[in-house]
């Protein structure tokens, strides 16, 4: 728990953010009390290494992602479930009341809802990175989704990995998602290709 805010208060610290602003910067949340528990654990101890003593940290709180509501923010960054709608339930009324007002297809993955709820949480000219299986910039029923991201957000890196678990053929991929403005880049077996702007869209319908 806690390792996409832990990178990224490394990152921060790294690119000369001072550890105590960092702290105050960073928030999070999930469903799960025992994930959120380990999370404020590991960025204790984050701030306790770089000198910030044990208590305190950032705001980390349970609570469903899809449920909706709470304020933007610059950077947001998610690792959602996935999985096929068909094989199981709904993670919460939340992700279906989302799915059922997106007009989602039967076979779009549950991931498709926690980007579009990422997109609702980043203020306009912010950036979203989430980790989402290749369906999503693919699947036909997720098209109503893409179309709506391509009006708000670029493509600003994709980066494609294959499966890594035997039986297992979904393939991920880390999306970040950017103002409309700027270069775009896609990143394949640790080879980074450049896109002139404005760079690819989520929809090309």
């Amino acid at each position: 728990g806690g390792a996409l805010l832990l990178a990224v208060a490394d990152a921060l610290v790294a690119r000369g953010v001072p550890p105590v602003e960092v702290r105050s910067m960073l928030s999070g949340g999930d469903i799960d009390p025992l994930a959120v528990r380990v999370a404020d654990l590991t960025l204790r101890r984050w701030s306790f290494r770089h000198g910030l003593g044990w208590s305190g940290g950032p705001v980390l709180a349970v609570t469903d992602a899809l449920a909706g509501g709470g304020a933007t923010a610059d950077l947001v960054i998610t690792n959602p479930p996935f999985g096929g709608r068909l094989r199981r339930p709904a993670t919460s009324d939340a992700t279906a009341a989302l799915e059922v007002s997106e007009g989602l297809g039967p076979y779009a993955d549950v991931a498709t809802a926690f980007v579009l709820a990422a997109d609702e949480r980043t203020a306009v000219d912010g950036v979203t990175a989430l980790v989402v299986p290749s369906s999503v910039l693919a699947a036909r029923d997720v098209e109503a989704a893409r179309r709506r991201l391509s009006r708000r957000r670029r493509l600003a890196v994709v980066w494609v990995d294959p499966p890594r678990f035997d039986g297992v053929a979904i393939a991920p991929l880390a999306v970040v998602q950017g103002p409309p403005a700027g270069p775009s880049m896609e990143v394949r077996g640790g080879e980074q290709i450049e896109v002139p702007a404005p760079g690819p869209r989520w929809s090309r319908g």
